[in-house]
């Protein structure tokens, strides 16, 4: 009698585990589908964008807002294509390879993407970052 309560008591359990393996596969093909429909509109943005930059007659405030818009794509790109890694994390089949960044140039670039955001409030946004190199005296984001 212990022996049926004790394995209706295990299969239990792993039906709930199953169960539960069911659901977090489908909330990681959910995010995987969503990061691939966001992927798709990122990638029309940035090609009429890039088309734009090159044209020689682009007025200069107007080249300015497109690069703030180029960047924030390119930043929006690289999420997006992260958030696809992940699958291949979860099935591992990604090996992560760490790198130094420069922090200061980092923190820069996500001051000068709310600028005109903060222009256009009236704001004035102030961003203070020490002058310091990375490793090996880098200045550029890799």
């Amino acid at each position: 009698m212990l022996k049926k309560k004790r394995h209706a008591y295990y299969e239990k359990l792993n039906w709930e585990r199953e169960k539960k393996e069911e659901i977090y596969q489908a909330k990681i093909n959910f995010f995987t589908n969503i990061a691939h429909e966001i992927r798709t509109p990122v990638t029309l943005i940035k090609a009429p964008v890039e088309h734009i930059m090159i044209q020689k007659d682009c007025p200069l405030h107007i080249k300015k807002d497109l690069t703030i818009i180029e960047k924030s794509v390119n930043r929006l790109h690289t999420m997006v294509n992260k958030l696809l890694e992940f699958r291949r994390i979860e099935s591992d089949a990604y090996e992560i390879h760490l790198k130094p960044i420069n922090v200061n140039l980092l923190i820069g670039i996500v001051a000068d993407s709310f600028r005109l955001e903060a222009e256009k409030k009236v704001l004035v946004l102030i961003s203070y970052i020490p002058n310091r190199k990375l490793l090996h005296g880098q200045t550029k984001m890799p």
